[in-house]
């Protein structure tokens, strides 16, 4: 019954979209009006949402909700994104490429979450979702690619901004940084650096029921973190002449004294009933590096073109631990004795790429891509436990290991694009060669694995006349393990709990089918099915003893999803833009006969935009999902409003920015599971309603300035 009424709704709100889209808007102007500019640069107010040939952008600088909030909140904006636990899904699949100015990151796991905690939104200017990338891209990512463009200046002499953000939730946050560009005729320096810093606190709360014994565990877990970032980048663009340029650029962050208190009481009833108190401390240093030297160059007539990247990209990571754990008694059950654990983990990546693209035209109608790549990625990380035994800290050889991992990709792609009266066709075939390596050296055991793949894209687009556009696409693309999930390395979070790496993941494949149709550019509608093969998914685990419970990604046999969205710009009045969306999906699990999965999830949100005289601009966004399954484990419905102001002052050089994320304070995880026996579920929250208050200058004139894509983008995600 709440089903029906759920589905009920959501179908009224569609079709209030397609009544409300259907309002045709017509522009005129006077044949008298037009006169001959020279030299004017024209600032148009950019609406918050976009979408064209299968891009949907969201920008940034032009929202007022997202001024000091950090990259992570900011993308929960984007329609059909969801952040749950700090993983990032797309209509509840993993599976997403993250790209930085058309380059790939090398980070997962925590250095990624890092990255994305911790980058200001004052830094972003746009960021776009690419729903099925042609075979130029990297084949990696069943969902698509989420690309962040970062703020640029380009026009003659020197131009910036400077800004300073001040938060509060329960604790305080500041971000204090800004960006410059100088630009002389052939030559361009440019450059950003921000620091930040922050105060949370996170708690949990897990209940795991072992069907086989009956035991039963309650957890409750809280953490409190400082955070300290300083992120720069620097980079340079030449013109060699008027048809050849050549450029570099070096990104690099700093991220000391990450300092994370945690307290956790666990209960365990049933057979040996406990109470036991963990007591952690950890402190990590992260430091990352990205350089990167392009050159691109053309021909008189600009039908041929030549680009090239070199990539060097490192990171590295040490997080150090110490954790107590005592026993409560109770009643005359014997309990153990304390125990006292350290660990020291340090990870190093090394990433080098290079690429080469050549694209050649002819009769303005046709274009053939061809490119090669070349990318080595090498990790290196060591987990050293030690455990305190009559006052001495011995290490405990059960736990530590060092594990090595090296992987080469070969990568040729060829694309061709035409257009034949009102169809357009892009078909392409990309293959890929894979060899890895991964070496445990405690254990001193070796895998090796290498294959060959081809993957085809295929769009076929009709324009049937200004009013209706149609356009279908299919891909196959890969999902490659992460490097932190391929390492074996065991993470204890309590005597009855621990996380470990699976060295014996293997990729997933995804085949991709689309159709999207768009009515004059006022409302867009997609449908798309997609069947993923041995998907990586979370699963809760069995340990070698019996009471205890483990976490780890295995590879499930298939997964099928259904999807549906429909999204409409409005403008209902003067100076007022609403972007509304609707969306839905349902996707089926299956892994023999050890478990299966179906869940249908519906979601919708508004985002609002209103332009006020005096330059006010005022913004509000909402959303709601129903719940969703997530792997073998099932979401329950969420919902959340954001809301910011923004004053322009000094013809917009000076802008004050306030905006509260989370006003409803509902934005909290609930969530269950039951795999191998074992059931669970547990309620998350955090810090998420946060009060921010933004103050930013602008000297000179600022224009977006084109990110490059270098062609290390497809292996940084997987760090």
């Amino acid at each position: 019954m709440e089903t029906k009424t759920t589905f009920t709704l959501l179908l009224s709100m569609l079709c209030l979209f397609i009544q409300a889209a259907a309002q045709e808007q017509k522009t005129t102007i006077k044949k008298d009006s037009v006169q001959q500019l020279q030299q004017v640069t024209i600032q148009g107010k950019a609406p918050l949402i976009t979408k064209k040939a299968g891009v949907l952008t969201l920008n940034v600088a032009a929202s007022a909700s997202a001024a000091g909030n950090p990259l992570l909140e900011i993308l929960r904006q984007i329609p059909g994104v969801s952040v749950i636990n700090d993983k990032i899904s797309i209509r509840g699949k993993e599976g997403l490429i993250i790209m930085i100015d058309n380059r790939r990151t090398y980070m997962s796991g925590d250095e990624l979450l890092s990255y994305l905690k911790n980058t200001p939104a004052e830094s972003i200017n746009q960021i776009e979702m690419i729903s099925n990338p042609s075979s130029k891209y990297d084949a990696e990512g069943n969902v698509g690619i989420l690309n962040i463009k970062t703020k640029r200046n380009v026009v003659n002499g020197l131009t910036g901004s400077a800004s300073q953000t001040l938060g509060y939730g329960r604790y305080l946050k500041s971000t204090t940084g800004g960006q410059a560009a100088y630009t002389n005729n052939a030559l361009m320096i440019y450059g950003n650096s921000y620091l930040s810093y922050s105060k949370t606190d996170d708690t949990y709360i897990t209940r795991s029921n072992n069907t086989t014994d009956g035991s039963l565990f309650t957890r409750d877990y809280s953490t409190n973190s400082n955070k300290n970032n300083y992120a720069f980048q620097l980079g340079l663009d030449y013109k060699l002449s008027a048809r050849s340029s050549v450029g570099a650029v070096w990104d690099g962050s700093i991220r000391p004294d990450y300092a994370l208190k945690g307290i956790s009481d666990l209960q365990k009833t049933g057979i040996n009933p406990q109470f036991l108190i963990t007591d952690k401390q950890s402190a990590t240093d992260q430091r990352n590096n990205a350089a990167n030297i392009h050159y691109n160059s053309s021909n008189p007539e600009n039908t041929d073109q030549w680009n090239a990247d070199l990539n060097y990209v490192n990171y590295d990571y040490s997080l150090g631990s110490a954790q107590n754990t005592d026993y409560l008694q109770i009643q005359d059950i014997l309990t153990p004795q304390p125990e006292r654990l350290r660990n020291n983990s340090v990870r190093k990546i090394t990433v080098f790429s290079a690429k080469a693209d050549y694209t050649h035209k002819w009769l303005e109608k046709f274009s053939f891509e061809s490119g090669i790549k070349w990318s080595r990625v090498q990790t290196e990380s060591e987990l050293v436990y030690e455990q305190l035994q009559n006052d001495k800290w011995i290490n405990d050889t059960g736990r530590t290991n060092q594990y090595n991992f090296d992987e080469q990709i070969y990568a040729g792609y060829g694309n061709f694009n035409g257009t034949f009266g009102t169809y357009t066709v892009q078909a392409g075939l990309r293959g890929e060669y894979t060899a890895n390596t991964g070496l445990s050296k405690t254990l001193q055991d070796t895998k090796k694995n290498s294959y060959l793949k081809l993957f085809p894209s295929l769009v076929i687009a009709n324009t049937f006349s200004k009013k209706h556009t149609v356009d279908l696409t299919y891909a196959y693309r890969i999902d490659r393990p992460t490097y932190s999930y391929l390492n074996p390395f065991i993470f204890i979070n309590n005597p009855y709990s621990y996380f470990r790496g699976n060295p014996y993941l293997k990729p997933q494949f995804t085949h991709n089918l689309e159709a999207n149709y768009d009515y004059k550019k006022l409302i867009f509608v997609s449908l798309s099915y997609s069947r993923t093969k041995d998907l990586i998914s979370e699963i809760v685990e069995r340990g070698q003893e019996a009471d205890v419970v483990g976490g780890t990604r295995t590879n499930l046999n298939t997964m099928n999803s259904f999807n549906f969205t429909v999204n409409a710009p409005l403008h209902p009045a003067k100076g007022w833009d609403v972007n509304l969306y609707l969306g839905g999906f349902r996707n089926s699990i299956n892994n023999d006969n050890s478990f299966s999965s179906a869940q249908n999830t519906f979601t919708a949100s508004a985002n609002s935009t209103i332009t006020l005289p005096a330059a006010i601009t005022l913004d509000i966004n909402g959303y709601y999902q129903t719940a969703m399954s997530y792997g073998v484990i099932r979401l329950d419905p969420m919902y959340g409003l954001n809301g910011g102001f923004r004053r322009s002052f000094l013809k917009n050089k000076l802008s004050l920015r306030l905006n509260v994320s989370d006003i409803l304070h509902t934005q909290r995880t609930q969530y269950n599971s039951e795999f191998d026996g074992i059931v669970r579920s547990g309620l998350n929250t955090s810090e998420s309603t946060v009060v921010r208050a933004t103050v930013s200058y602008k000297f000179g004139n600022t224009n977006s300035r084109k990110g490059r894509k270098t062609g290390v983008e497809d292996e940084q995600r997987r760090i």
